[in-house]
């Protein structure tokens, strides 16, 4: 019984090591691929400043409540729904005499940021001049996005794939040898870009209407593919 049971942990043994042996034996390639998809916006994301200064934080505030309900009002009245508009950021920033000796508070400034989603990305110049006419005070910044978002992802996800075969026949002939299949697959990375907009101000709305020109949305995708290399 001993001695059978001492063969069979040799037999395993020897087909353990012939396993690994295989498996040493073969040969891989890995290659990266990256591919990019290009998606026109549909939508965007405005940042509103309204800002008001008074010699009482308790008036500034006031003021700053004020302007924000005409704001929104008029926000509502042009078709931007209640739940598209919220708050990005509220600060109050006291005014300092820096010139005494004890830097007293000579007054408040109360900035209130309002984020507007602006569901037609081609109303965006038209909410903006909208926005500077009823309370708000600068346009901080604005962003574009598309709701076709997650498909593009999966189509540069996909093309990444077939870049890196592409790739991988490439160097596996120019190797002497056949592409095998797919080993191994990871997403190290995924980068999305768009549209970033700076500041304008009440001042530099343009009297014939503001234009805002969207340009297109880029969705990149990178993976590493190991494959069999024959």
């Amino acid at each position: 019984m001993k001695k059978s049971l001492a063969v069979l942990l040799v037999l395993v043994l020897l087909r353990t090591i012939a396993s690994a042996a295989g498996a040493e034996g073969v040969r891989t390639l890995t290659v990266n691929g990256t591919a990019t998809v290009m998606k026109e916006a549909d939508s965007a994301r405005v940042a509103l400043a309204v800002f008001t200064q008074a010699a009482e934080a308790s008036e500034a505030s006031r003021q700053n409540a004020e302007a924000v309900r005409t704001l929104t009002a008029a926000l509502e009245n042009a078709g931007i729904p209640k739940k598209d508009v919220t708050t990005g950021g509220y600060w109050v920033n006291p005014l300092r005499d820096y010139e005494s000796s004890e830097e007293r508070i000579i007054g408040y400034q109360i900035n209130h940021q309002l984020t507007v989603i602006v569901r037609d990305q081609n109303r965006v110049g038209e909410i903006v001049d909208l926005a500077l006419e009823n309370g708000a005070t600068g346009c901080d910044y604005f962003s574009f996005a598309t709701t076709q978002a997650g498909a593009a992802q999966d189509e540069a996800l996909v093309a990444a794939v077939g870049e890196a075969r592409r790739r991988a026949e490439l160097l596996a002939q120019a190797c002497g040898g056949t592409l095998g299949g797919i080993i191994s697959v990871e997403e190290p990375s995924y980068t999305q870009s768009g549209i970033v907009v700076e500041t304008a101000n009440k001042d530099e709305a343009a009297s014939a209407g503001t234009e805002i020109l969207a340009e297109g949305l880029s969705f990149t995708a990178t993976v590493t593919v190991t494959f069999e290399l024959k």
